[in-house]
C-alpha cells in the first residue's frame, strides 16, 4: 500500500514531525520490484476488508510507491471477488486438466502452458 494512501487512512495526529506513521508495525521484508529496485517500506498494518456479507483481516506493507494498493489472491479468494474452477476431461483415454480462472480469463497463458508441458498432464 502506498504511504500516500494509508495517511488518507489514518487520522493526521498518528504521524510524527518526518510525516512517517508512528504506529506501523516494523518488517524485515524487503519489497524489490520486477526491474531490482528497491522499494523503502515503511512498515506494516493490518486492515479489516470487507465485500458483501464477507470480512477479511488482511496485512499490508506501507510503502514508498506512486502505484495502486495491491491485494493478494488469497484475500482475493477469501472474499469471493476471485473464484478458480478446475475440471478434469477426458479423450481418447488421454486425462488434460483444465484450469480456468472465471475473471481472470487468461486462455492464452493456458495454452502455452498446456503446449510447453503437455506431456505432464497425459495419463496417470
Amino acid at each position: 500500500m502506498p504511504l500516500a494512501t494509508y495517511k488518507t487512512l489514518v487520522p493526521a495526529s498518528d504521524f510524527d514531525r518526518s510525516d512517517i506513521p508512528q504506529h506501523l508495525k516494523p518488517s524485515t521484508t524487503r519489497i524489490v520490484a520486477y526491474g531490482g529496485t528497491k522499494i523503502p517500506l515503511y512498515g506494516t498494518c493490518e486492515l479489516t476488508l470487507s465485500h458483501h456479507n464477507m470480512s477479511e483481516k488482511t496485512t499490508f506493507y506501507v510503502v514508498q510507491t506512486d502505484g495502486s494498493v495491491i491485494i493478494g489472491l488469497p484475500t482475493y479468494r477469501k472474499l469471493g471477488l476471485i473464484t478458480l474452477n478446475y475440471s478434469i476431461s477426458t479423450d481418447n483415454s488421454t486425462s488434460i486438466i483444465q484450469t480456468q480462472c472465471t475473471t481472470l480469463g487468461d486462455i492464452k497463458a493456458k495454452e502455452k502452458i498446456l503446449s510447453e508441458y503437455g506431456d505432464v498432464f497425459q495419463g496417470i
